[in-house]
């Protein structure tokens, strides 16, 4: 049965104009001869060919949970042990090289080699699915050299690179590596067509995909002619084409990733500003796609502060706030689970509001991978500061957010995933600390940092007004900013009401502000209506 579906498919892709790099490919893969392939007629077959590729599809996807599972354990081992970037890039790269617990995933050494070579990063994607169709659609490279729109030295070299197969392709990259970067950023640069592009974009994407240390390729020849290797891609991403754009990306995120040298600052600031525009485009197919690169980039820490820099993190908040679905969400709390890897920004990181964001969707998740990312984030932004103070107060707004509440009802379910289970209980342990220590004070500045009023006991605490009030004061009159800001743009009428009833209070339980200038900007505030506040504090 096997060597006859083999046979199916191998045939009909050799009628159908499959490269010759493909249909051994699969040969290969289903260990039938190439000879016994195309004996068969592929009319009889084109059913079974479809059979073949849909199994080859769910193969992917099952290993794609898998792989996204062990980048997580891979990321962290390397994390906690300060593994290089390159090295964990290599064990989240190449699912051979991940080494799980065999007695938890016994299945993986048994059918991993029998999986092409593909990228597990973006097995299920829009973007691979449309891979796949393009790489049956062969170019005529000889209308290209007659019509005089390539060279013959690069005619030579597509022709023998397009139809070779992987021992073949890698000694003619090693006699002609300069040719070959030489001979794609030439095609790049001269051919129009949209199709070709898409076809040449996969070539080089497939070509870093078998080996990634392939990207110097490009560095290299960038380097022998003074330019800079990010240039010729840059400028596709300005291209119509979404397939286009985002292959593109995917290469650019391959090469600053991979590369022994790290993306220009200039350069870097715009590839991650048009990752964050993607990100904002609700009706964008390929947000997997984008979602995939941020992935790979946020690994690397100097990316990471620039992506903060460019506002990332509001953005990733933003569209997890706009409902997107649970695989969406996986891929961007992977992101902010990466960044908080990193003891300075996992200290500024609530300051986005990101506990509040996470507790809803893990109040709603059905997912596991999904609970299983968003406890990771929460456990990241307990150790990873190195300020204790701000340690406590991520405590206090996951309590606030109601995270032990989700955490009991975790509890009762029964959950196979040990890493979940583990960090139940260390969050258990940690927010039931919190909240015995939790003052008052404690609890009503980290709802009022929150920008989450509600109508808690201490808000209508005259105890509580008159022990504290003066309190607002502190850290330059911190929370009382906080609060003009939210009546100058929040809409939510009990935010509203809460937020002014509080600076009426401070001014009344506080005479003394009412002698000072912010006393009287803020009784200002509080006595025109909420829509007309302005809030505008001068100190």
């Amino acid at each position: 049965m096997r060597t006859e579906s083999s046979s199916v498919a191998s045939a009909s892709l050799v009628q159908c104009g499959c490269h010759e790099r493909h249909r051994t490919g699969l040969c290969a893969q289903l260990r039938v001869s190439d000879t016994a392939a195309m004996r068969l007629s592929p009319s009889s077959w084109t059913k079974m060919v479809f059979n073949v590729h849909f199994l080859n599809q769910l193969i992917i996807q099952a290993f794609n949970n898998f792989h996204e599972r062990e980048s997580e354990r891979a990321y962290q081992f390397c994390q906690e042990r300060a593994v290089s970037h390159e090295a964990t890039i290599a064990l989240l790269t190449n699912t051979e090289e991940v080494s799980p617990d065999a007695t938890e995933l016994p299945a993986l050494s048994t059918v991993a080699h029998k999986l092409p070579t593909i990228d597990m990063l973006a097995a299920t994607s829009v973007l691979q699915h449309q891979a796949t169709e393009i790489r049956t659609q062969r170019v005529n490279w000889q209308s290209y050299l007659q019509s005089q729109m390539i060279s013959q030295e690069d005619y030579t070299f597509i022709v023998s690179f397009d139809n070779a197969d992987s021992a073949t392709r890698e000694s003619l990259l090693k006699d002609n590596r300069n040719q070959c970067a030489k001979t794609f950023l030439n095609l790049l640069g001269h051919v129009s067509k949209d199709q070709t592009i898409q076809y040449i974009l996969i070539m080089i994407d497939d070509m870093l995909q078998e080996d990634r240390s392939r990207v110097e390729i490009f560095r290299e020849h960038a380097a022998k002619k003074r330019e800079s290797v990010w240039g010729p891609f840059l400028n596709l991403l300005n291209r119509p084409d979404g397939f286009i754009m985002n292959m593109t990306s995917k290469i650019i995120a391959k090469i600053a990733c991979w590369s022994q040298e790290l993306m220009d600052r200039s350069d870097l600031h715009f590839y991650l500003t048009w990752l964050k525009d993607q990100l904002k485009q609700n009706t964008n197919e390929y947000m997997q796609s984008v979602a995939r690169c941020l992935q790979m980039m946020m690994r690397i820490d100097e990316y990471r502060f620039a992506f903060v820099a460019v506002d990332g993190i509001s953005t990733l908040l933003a569209v997890l706030s706009s409902r997107v679905n649970f695989q969406i969400q996986y891929q961007l709390i992977f992101c902010l689970w990466v960044l908080t890897f990193n003891p300075l920004l996992a200290e500024k990181m609530n300051k986005f509001n990101v506990i509040p964001i996470m507790a809803d969707i893990l109040s709603d998740s059905v997912k596991e991978k999904v609970t299983r990312i968003i406890l990771a984030v929460f456990r990241n932004l307990i150790e990873k500061p190195e300020d204790s103070q701000v340690s406590k107060e991520h405590c206090i707004a996951m309590v606030q957010c109601k995270v032990l509440k989700q955490l009991n009802i975790l509890e009762q379910r029964k959950l196979d995933d040990e890493d979940i289970v583990e960090d139940i209980d260390f969050l258990n342990e940690r927010l039931q600390a919190s909240v015995q220590d939790l003052s008052s004070f404690d609890e009503y500045a980290t709802e009022v940092k929150s920008g989450r009023l509600e109508w808690s006991p201490v808000h209508k605490s005259a105890k509580f007004w008159r022990e504290n009030a003066p309190r607002l004061n502190e850290k330059n009159y911190e929370l009382l900013r906080i609060l003009i800001h939210l009546l100058d743009t929040v809409k939510d009428p009990l935010v509203l009401s809460v937020a002014s009833f509080d600076i009426g209070e401070y001014v009344r339980h506080y005479p003394r502000g009412k002698q000072e200038y912010l006393g009287r900007q803020l009784e200002k505030e509080h006595t025109q209506p909420a829509s007309a506040a302005t809030g505008t504090v001068k100190s």
